[in-house]
């Protein structure tokens, strides 16, 4: 069955967004209000890689999840499970009731709408069809255990970064190439739509990443994207230790673009790591399978 981006189902779009997105102890790390001392960008990211969340395996057994589009408001509860570099299962609920199932690795993807008893079963390359940009596992797999360093990307992540002190916390920002950041500065369009042309779009991304002086833990990741004229915020809060390592319990996601903004917060409770769970995925056989175009 063939269908088209526009006819995509309530419950697809849904599940869609939400893959966009050890016993618990109580301590919940909190940001300080003593006196930061200054510290070079450096130092500061060598401290945040060592602090990366430390797991084999990592569950989140309730996620409550709210998307607010416009002046239009979704929520449901699901389920996250992720085993590192490999794989991940996602199952959303509204009301008890099962909505929809995903699973993800580094190259296949498969949907399952109970609602419509439908499913997808592809290459991730579908997601830019469904998106309309690129979700690799590893930035999904960064984003909901608050890795920034991996969520960014290495090479991004330390390219030129400067640090500061911002809200009793420690601020890193990057910059933009000379060239691109004059044609910003002067407003030379015509100059930034060749520089567009010409370079890669890692070019015309800056970061700002605020980090708890703490457990340097990452707080807030501001991404501007100029050439998509896209800002992307990440809050992270309420973190607790789960193991070894601190996870966030509360991560709220807010997009903002020329035709507005989309946000999604998601309140997470009862997680663990390296709990030996099954990541089966099955598909009901009487299910419908849905070829999405590709350009």
């Amino acid at each position: 069955m063939l269908i088209k981006n526009r006819v995509i189902k309530g419950e697809w779009v849904i599940l869609f967004v939400f893959m966009a997105v050890v016993t618990s102890c109580s301590t919940v790390l909190k940001t300080t209000t003593d006196v930061v001392k200054p510290m070079d960008a450096a130092k500061i990211l060598r401290k945040v890689n060592r602090e990366v969340p430390k797991y084999r395996t990592y569950e989140i057994d309730r996620v409550v999840v709210t998307i607010l589009d416009g002046e239009i408001r979704n929520s449901f509860t699901g389920q996250i499970r992720i085993e590192k570099d490999k794989q991940a299962l996602v199952t959303v609920r509204k009301m008890n009731m099962p909505l929809a199932r995903g699973y993800m690795s580094a190259d296949s993807l498969k949907l399952v709408n109970f609602i419509e008893r439908n499913y997808i079963s592809d290459d991730v390359g579908v997601l830019k069809q469904l998106l309309g940009f690129n979700l690799e596992f590893a930035v999904l797999q960064a984003l909901l255990t608050a890795d920034a360093a991996s969520f960014i990307g290495k090479t991004d992540f330390e390219r030129e970064m400067v640090s500061s002190i911002d809200s009793f916390m420690y601020r890193i920002d990057s910059h933009l190439s000379r060239d691109v950041s004059s044609a910003v500065r002067q407003g030379n369009t015509r100059q930034l739509l060749r520089y567009m042309e010409e370079l890669d779009n890692s070019e015309f991304v800056k970061y700002s990443v605020w980090i708890d002086p703490q457990l340097f833990v990452v707080r807030k990741l501001l991404i501007n994207d100029i050439k998509k004229q896209q800002d992307i915020t990440i809050l992270y809060d309420n973190y607790q230790k789960v193991g070894r390592s601190y996870f966030p319990q509360t991560t709220n996601v807010t997009v903002d673009t020329a035709f507005g903004r989309v946000s999604l917060n998601l309140k997470m409770s009862r997680q663990a790591v390296n709990k030996a769970r099954d990541f089966e995925f099955s598909i009901p056989s009487k299910y419908d399978k849905l070829v999405l175009p590709r350009n």
